[in-house]
């Protein structure tokens, strides 16, 4: 299922739950059980499932519930929140984000795009500063560094309308997927639709949006 949720096949990853529900039951596996549900639920998100997603996600739950299994409650409490970003419930996301790791830099991230969006611009800087520090200290993709880009320049006023701006979310679209699954570049969808729209650049928009819609099925 982790084979399939890299290559983006989600289809088969939800066609299996059956057999691995029944196998983890038989076998009294409790956090494989959970690790199903996490996963068919994080399948969900990259195609824009909301409800499916919180469904799943909400059986893992409650079968960590009472858990010492803190890292996969967290990997949870994340997708969430970066779905809440995309659908753009950046007071709902927060929450959710607030009960993670707060020196993860994924965290970090996500949270800065929050607060930046929100309009507390500082705050948000103050989550890339601090998401510098561990980058300076660890070997990170290079996509990871493009969403720091990216995350800067949407503190300048306008930024959708700059040709760096969408040159850059080029470049991390290209990086993204080379190195991430399809979740990752369908959380900038709207940015880099909006930002096409805002330059004229009205084929690569619908290419764009086709391109999405043939993964997605």
């Amino acid at each position: 299922m982790t084979a399939y949720y890299w290559a983006n096949d989600y289809s088969k990853i939800h066609q299996m739950e059956s057999e691995a529900v029944s196998i983890a039951v038989r076998e009294g596996n409790v956090y494989q059980l959970a690790n199903y549900y996490m996963l068919d639920g994080t399948a969900y998100a990259c195609i824009d499932m909301s409800d499916m997603m919180m469904k799943c996600y909400r059986r893992a739950m409650n079968i960590l519930r009472n858990t010492n299994w803190k890292e996969l409650l967290e990997t949870i409490y994340y997708n969430i929140g970066a779905t809440l970003i995309t659908e753009k419930k950046y007071d709902e996301a927060l929450i959710y984000l607030d009960k993670c790791d707060a020196d993860s830099l994924y965290v970090l991230h996500k949270k800065a795009i929050v607060l930046i969006r929100m309009g507390d611009i500082e705050q948000g800087k103050a989550c890339i500063a601090k998401a510098e520090e561990i980058i300076a200290q660890n070997v990170c993709m290079e996509s990871d560094l493009l969403k720091f880009e990216e995350v800067r320049m949407e503190c300048i006023p306008d930024f959708t309308e700059s040709k760096d701006y969408m040159i850059l979310l080029e470049k991390l679209m290209s990086k993204l997927e080379q190195e991430r699954h399809f979740g990752h570049i369908f959380f900038y969808k709207d940015i880099l639709i909006e930002t096409y729209i805002k330059q004229r650049q009205y084929k690569k928009a619908l290419d764009f949006m086709n391109g999405i819609m043939k993964r997605r099925s």
